[in-house]
């Protein structure tokens, strides 16, 4: 009997589950009040500049304050088609809102594209993804903008990808609005940053987070604790912990830095560190298949440093640490971010951080 050739599966996931853009209201934003104020009176003035940066630190919420406000462009003021589109927005299926993000790459037809590592926004993610968005006619009466487009995460832009979309911002198509999301906006071209409209955003207030975590019901007082600590006025940041289960790492993390320190450490920082990272990222991309590993295992041993600078901070300020620290801090991450071996990285940081302890004055 001949053998039969398996044929190879062809790779076609759905994509609606990691490309359908739901968003809600300028209501419904935490915080960044004056934002809100300064969008709200460029809606009530009917002009609106088509292109915009919304900056300031990761997760504090520009990517949601960014489709709201697209939401708002996107929908009519009056009319069946008013709650046409709201139903539309708040469901992701609006077709003339668009999300580009690095994880499209995931669902390129380009097998090179699909098998990046996710570091950047290439211009082949902006052709395939981007200019199609652009290009297309509107579908659905909207307000003051007949196509809104977001790019997150914009400072990933390849200087590539940064020239082609230089292009679409000096002669965008009629009633276009395109919002770029940026954490490092330095890293995005001057010719870019002079043709956007834009808008700092800054860690939400104290009390706003203290509200949020009220709303996500019952929370371990540890957990709470370490969440308002570690998150910094970052919502995004805070959820994120909370549903990856970060906010336990500081209990297994600290007391090895205090080891660290003092110059007990037996290896257990490096260990505890990358098992950490290591057991999160795989969870991630499990539950994110549109994830690239490398993607995830940065930003897993970015959650596992962020607890070990917000530790260090503390002891500097209350003189147990000198700046070193913090310094050795952002050499670890510059090692991992070079592809080191973890492992070796961490052992680094350990022997740094216990040269880095202030000894009490006799």
């Amino acid at each position: 009997m001949a053998k039969r050739t398996r044929k190879a599966a062809t790779r076609e996931p759905d994509p609606l589950p990691e490309r359908a853009v739901a968003a809600g209201s300028l209501d419904d934003v935490l915080g960044h009040d004056d934002a809100v104020a300064f969008l709200r009176k460029t809606l009530e003035a009917g002009r609106v500049p088509h292109a915009w940066m919304f900056q300031g630190p990761p997760g504090v919420g520009k990517r949601t304050l960014a489709l709201a406000f697209g939401a708002a462009l996107l929908t009519p003021e009056a009319g069946p088609e008013r709650e046409e589109a709201q139903e539309l927005l708040q469901s992701g299926a609006h077709p003339d809102l668009t999300l580009i993000t690095k994880e499209l790459a995931s669902y390129s037809e380009d097998a090179g594209v699909r098998s990046r590592k996710q570091r950047n926004i290439s211009i082949d993610l902006l052709r395939e993804f981007f200019d199609p968005a652009i290009a297309r006619m509107s579908t659905l009466p909207g307000g003051l903008a007949a196509k809104v487009c977001v790019i997150d995460e914009a400072q990933l832009l390849a200087r590539e990808g940064q020239n082609h979309l230089l292009k679409t911002l000096e002669e965008p198509p009629p009633r276009t609005v395109i919002i770029l999301v940026a954490d490092r906006p330095h890293d995005l071209l001057p010719t870019i940053h002079s043709r956007c409209q834009r808008l700092r955003l800054g860690p939400v207030d104290d009390d706003s987070m203290v509200r949020w975590l009220r709303g996500r019901g019952p929370i371990d007082d540890t957990e709470r604790s370490n969440v308002l600590r570690l998150a910094e006025g970052s919502p995004g940041m805070a959820d994120l912990m909370l549903s990856t289960g970060v906010a336990s790492w500081p209990q297994i993390i600290e007391p090895l830095i205090e080891n660290a320190v003092a110059g007990r450490d037996d290896g257990s920082l490096a260990e505890a560190c990358v098992k950490l990272a290591g057991d999160w990222s795989e969870a991630w991309v499990k539950a994110h298949p549109a994830a690239s590993k490398d993607a995830a295992n940065r930003t897993a041993h970015g959650l596992a440093l962020g607890v070990i600078a917000t530790w260090a901070r503390s002891r500097l300020r209350s003189g147990r640490l000198n700046p070193d620290a913090l310094d050795a801090i952002a050499a670890c991450s510059g090692l991992l971010a070079r592809d080191v071996q973890p492992k070796f990285a961490y052992e680094v940081l350990t022997q740094k951080l216990a040269e880095a302890s202030v000894t009490p004055a006799r």
